[in-house]
């Protein structure tokens, strides 16, 4: 605290000295501080313990009661009893012996000695020439000394307590040393030029203080209470400048005091009250109250701050700065210096805003409650006066709130955070933390060696992490993310699409490039170890899995999306055409719209389907269905575990069954088709018989046994034995026939028909069908999508495929309607994104909720779809494939037995059922190598075949069209050739009329008879022809009138954002109308998969059914 000083009595020297403010009489004296503070005068006390006289060696006499006797004795053993004598020895003076020069003591008990020397003051004492005493017990020892007030000392050449002539009063102040000058009450001045006093207006010293120390050679107190201890001190009260001692004005209503300085050179500016500063060159500036400034050239420039260390700066109220001056520019090599300037590379600690604390070797806290902590930290904001230390900080209510921690740590904004060497932090709130990490952004946060957060928002956590963009976020060591909303996880991750924004990079040395026509590239996302996305919106996840087509989707370890919008799913699955999908471990769908589901299966050509493991479809719109199953050529379709279709438009249905002819079908497990345009219900020597089948009633139709039976038997039962024939020469019977001429119209059942009646029945074919000059029937051509067609049974397959492929689009758009992103998603080779889906062994894929791909290479897709054995695949919500190389395909679709396949909704192949093939809603197949091929068709049978809805085959090695109680008639059959083959129509009446006409030869009545029964049978015959022919114009119809619908249902639940959809679509075709209702499903809360299933009905009755589902992220 400060010190007063007064005068007290000292009854053991008998005299007034000065004492400490803190000295007791007669009792408890002074602490230790207390008692050194006093001793500073005591050391002169002997000088002031004079009276009414001044006595000098023994025996000496004084005064000896002459009151008003002007003589002093000075030694002994002089005695001067009113004598004027002086002793030449002892005592000598010089001065005008003339009188001119008189020494004055007016005062009772005064003393002045020397030429001129006044006492004017009871107990005065005046020593020297022209010293001057004035006042009560006042004391002036020296040439010019001059001492005006009680109890006033004033020692030494010109020292002088207060001004002559000046009603100021100077009680109990002293002026020690050569022009040591004090003005005002209770000042000590001590040393030579020392000043207890302060300047007026003219720069002159004429002004009082009170209570003021002035210790030192030229140190100057000019503040009520200030104490400035050491040369050179200064404190400049009320004057208007702060570091210049000679210019020094007084500022009316200013004041200055109760400061504490000690050391050479301090310095107490104008207004400054109640600081203290030790150290040689400590200052306070201005204005400045209760500050500790501590140090050699320490500054404080605000009030109660703590400035300690050599060359510290406080510019801040309640600042704090510790720490001394630093030369750290050769220490890291810096060419530029920071905003306060520290001169060259080297600086002091600085605080220099409100509440600011800096701490270390040449440390700045440059904004208001700011904290550097370090050599060489930095802790600035934006609401600086850059540059001009002592003027910024001057609103309280203005918070920079600023940290730096750590040697050359910079924090350069409004609440930035910069923690570790030479981090910075230069945004408003942003964080730095590690060494020379680096934060530039508004809120942006860098935490690592050398992490770096560039703009705002950004985060970069991690060694070498760099987060670029706005809101990016780089974690990881050497994360980097490059641009808007990038992400980039894990050590090594890349996320640089160019300007591209919202790309997303998980994993190990995972990233998002630019496409590779340098394109920029947004919303793509790479997830897991060295996975790449490197298009528009591209998808992939697994260990080393990667996109380069544009809205494509990879996922599984090493699977390959390089097709636009295509998708891969399983271990080392590839996608390669647009709008591919390949789902498997190794499958690939390698053409535009080509579809690979299984493990290791294969599509190769454009619009091309392969459906289980191992299976492959070569050629372009092929379709295999099955394990092993092949199709080599265009449109060609195997159905069945090692089916294959190996000319154009063949087709193979059923387990080991092979369809070699163009445009043929084997039916039936081991079935073989070899020619062009035939049906094959078995083999040689594994033939089958047809059954269940209606009377054929057109030329092309097939014959049961039933017809054959009545066509011989309206013959007589003999019709060989009564033919007519005419043998050639070779001996070989000729069965040319005869020609019937001018043969009316047969009108009833029974008669012939004719030439024109047949014409009638060609033109309902359109196309141009006719018959022509030589009987011949001119077959139909039809114009069916782009296409030629020259049967009705083309016709129909070609606008069947049509149709199948609306669905197809239309099952498409319903799946895509959702953009979500895939749900529940495992695969054993590095998919696994949610829970609840198991691919449990070696190179599984299990997609959908509760899925399960527990079998070597299996594949699934669907909710609780399960595939338990090897090369197994089960796609479906609740399908199911029990053996190895089993397929399953619908909802509920079930395979129970080894290498068979079940599609369509709740099909079945039971457990008994090897190598057997059940196609339809709700078919079943319980027999080995059997078919069932429609909905609810039934083949229970071993080598059974079951064609058509409804259809049941309970023979062994049987061919079914229907059942007991609903017979089909099989149409468009060829003419048989061989033993086995079947019999058409045509064929039968070709036969029966050949055997009519040979027996009119025997006879008339026979004849007559022949023509009869074969007129009947032909007028029927046509009659039903005809009739089938516009019931398949009306089912032509009624087909196109459900795609409409279908399309119609699907068009109008496609911009729906709900989780259940219901549609609805009307079509009409002709005079056929047809009605169609779907459902679709959002399986989760993310919207990010769906399930659509849908039917259509005709009035006719026909009906269609089509199920998808769709997943996204």
């Amino acid at each position: 605290m400060n010190k007063i000083y007064r005068k007290v009595w000292n009854p053991s020297l008998g005299c007034l000295i000065v004492a400490s403010e803190l000295a007791r009489a007669k009792g408890k004296g002074a602490s230790p501080a207390s008692a050194r503070t006093a001793a500073l005068v005591l050391g002169f006390a002997t000088w002031m313990c004079t009276s009414s006289a001044i006595a000098s060696g023994a025996d000496a006499v004084v005064g000896s009661g002459q009151a008003s006797s002007k003589k002093v004795a000075l030694g002994g053993p002089v005695a001067l009893q009113g004598s004027q004598e002086v002793s030449d020895h002892l005592f000598d003076a010089n001065g005008a012996t003339d009188g001119s020069e008189d020494a004055s003591a007016t005062g009772n008990h005064s003393v002045a000695a020397g030429a001129s020397a006044t006492a004017s003051g009871a107990g005065a004492v005046a020593m020297g020439a022209n010293a001057l005493a004035s006042g009560l017990n006042s004391i002036a020892q020296g040439n010019r000394a001059t001492a005006l007030g009680p109890n006033t000392v004033a020692i030494g050449n010109s020292a002088q307590v207060g001004i002559a002539g000046s009603a100021i009063k100077n009680d109990q102040s002293m002026a020690i040393g050569a022009t040591a000058m004090s003005i005002g009450q209770n000042n000590i001045a001590f040393g030579p030029a020392a000043h207890a006093a302060a300047r007026d207006s003219s720069n002159n010293f004429t002004q009082p203080v009170v209570n003021a120390i002035a210790i030192g050679n030229g140190a100057i107190s000019q503040g009520n209470g200030d104490i400035m201890v050491g040369a050179s001190s200064v404190s400049y009260g009320a004057s208007s400048d702060s570091t210049d001692p000679t210019t020094k004005v007084v500022i009316p209503g200013q004041v200055e005091e109760y400061n504490t300085a000690i050391g050479t050179g301090t310095i107490v500016s104008r207004g400054a009250s109640r600081n203290t500063l030790i150290g040689a060159g400590t200052g306070v500036a201005a204005n400045t109250n209760s500050a500790v400034v501590i140090g050699d050239r320490a500054i404080g420039y605000r009030s109660y701050e703590t400035v300690i260390g050599a060359g510290a700066y406080g510019i801040g109220q309640g600042a704090t700065a510790i720490g001394g001056y630093l030369n750290w520019f050769p220490a890291i090599g810096q060419t530029s210096v920071p905003v306060m300037t520290r001169g060259g590379g080297t600086g002091t600690t600085i605080a220099s805003s409100y509440g600011a604390q800096a701490i270390g070797s040449s440390a700045l806290a440059q904004s208001n409650y700011s904290t550097a902590i370090g050599p060489a930290a930095t802790a600035s904001g934006t609401r600086l006066a850059t540059g001009q230390i002592g003027t910024q900080g001057t609103d309280p209510s203005v918070v920079g709130g600023s940290v730096a921690v750590g040697f050359l740590s910079q924090a350069q904004n409004d609440f930035s955070i910069a923690l570790g060497s030479m981090s910075k932090a230069t945004g408003d709130h942003a964080v730095a933390i590690g060494h020379s990490s680096t934060s530039a952004g508004a809120q942006a946060v860098a935490l690592g060696y050398q992490s770096f957060a560039r703009y705002g928002q950004s985060t970069a956590i991690g060694s070498n992490s760099v987060a670029w963009g706005i809101q990016s976020i780089a974690l990881g060591q050497a994360a980097t993310a490059a641009w808007i909303r990038d992400i980039a996880i894990g050590a090594n991750t890349l996320v640089d699409g160019g300007m591209g924004v919202n790309n997303t990079a998980l994993g190990a040395g995972a990233t998002v490039l630019r496409a590779a026509d340098g394109s920029d590239v947004s919303n793509a996302i790479a997830f897991g170890a060295s996975a790449s996305a490197s298009a528009e919106s591209a998808t992939a996840l697994g260990d080393s899995a990667a996109v380069s087509g544009a809205y494509g989707t990879a996922l599984g370890a090493s699977s390959d999306v390089t097709g636009f919008a295509a998708t891969a799913v399983g271990n080392g699955s590839t996608a390669a055409g647009d709008y591919g999908t390949a789902v498997g471990t190794a499958s690939l769908a390698e053409n535009v719209n080509s579809t690979a589901i299984g493990a290791s299966s294969y599509a190769a050509g454009a619009n091309s389907t392969a459906v289980g493991s191992n299976s492959a479809a070569f050629a372009d719109s092929s379709s295999v269905y099955g394990a092993d199953s092949m199709a080599t050529d265009v449109e060609a379709t195997a159905l069945g575990y090692r089916s294959m279709a190996q000319a154009v438009g063949a087709t193979a249905i059923g387990a080991n069954a092979i369809a070699t002819g163009k445009n043929s079908v084997a039916i039936g497990a081991n079935s073989v088709a070899e020619q062009d345009n035939t049906v094959s219900i078995g083999s040689a020597g594994s033939e089958r018989r047809i059954t269940n089948v209606a009377t054929g009633t057109n030329n092309t139709d097939a014959v049961n046994v039933a017809q054959l039976n009545a066509a011989v038997a309206a013959g007589g039962g003999d019709i060989l034995q009564q033919a007519v024939l005419f043998n050639g020469p070779d001996g070989e019977a000729n069965a040319n026939g005869q020609k019937l001429v001018n043969l009316a119209a047969g009108t009833a059942s029974t008669d012939a028909v004719n030439i024109g009646q047949l014409g009638g029945v060609t033109s309902a074919l359109g196309g141009g069908a006719m018959i022509n000059a030589y009987g011949a029937v001119i077959g139909p051509v039809y114009h069916v999508q782009n296409g030629i067609q020259t049967n009705v049974g083309d016709a129909l397959s070609a606008l069947d495929g049509a149709v199948t492929n609306l669905n197809g689009r239309v099952t498409t758009l319903e799946s895509h309607g959702g953009g979500a992103p895939p749900p529940y998603i495992d695969g054993n080779s590095g998919i696994s994104s949610q829970a609840h889906a198991n691919a449990g062994n070696s190179a599984g894929v299990a997609v959908g909720y509760n899925a399960n791909a527990s079998g070597d290479n299996a594949s699934v897709l669907g909710q609780n779809a399960t595939a338990l054995g090897s090369y197994g695949t089960a796609i479906g919500n609740d399908s199911y494939a029990a053996g190895p190389h089993d397929t399953a395909l619908g909802g509920n679709a079930k395979v129970h037995a080894d290498g068979s396949v079940a599609v369509g909704a709740n099909s079945t192949v039971a457990a008994a059922a090897t190598n057997s093939v059940s196609v339809g809603a709700d078919s079943a197949v319980t027999a080995a190598s059997a078919t069932a091929i429609g909905q609810a068709a039934s083949a229970t049978a071993s080598g059974s075949v079951a064609l058509g809805q409804g259809s049941v085959a309970d023979r062994d090695n049987t061919v079914s069209v229907g059942s007991a109680t609903n017979n089909r008639q099989i149409a468009n059959v060829a003419a048989g050739t061989q033993g086995t083959d079947a019999v058409n129509v045509n064929q039968l009446t070709t036969q029966t009329q050949q055997a009519i006409q040979t027996a009119n030869s025997y006879t008339d009545a026979s004849s007559r008879q022949a023509v009869q029964s074969a007129n009947a049978y032909t007028d029927q015959t046509f009659q039903k022809v005809n009739d089938q022919f516009k019931q398949q114009s009306k089912r032509i119809d009624q087909t196109g009138a459900m795609g409409a619908a279908m399309t119609q249902m699907a068009v109008n639940t496609a911009g729906l954002r709900t989780d259940n959809r219901v549609g609805a679509g009307f079509g009409g075709q002709g005079s056929q109308t047809a009605l169609s209702v779907g459902y679709q499903r959002v399986l989760n809360k993310e919207g990010s998969a769906t399930l659509s299933i849908g039917g259509s009905v005709s009035n006719g009755g026909n009906a269609s059914f089509g199920m998808g589902a769709g997943f996204g992220w």
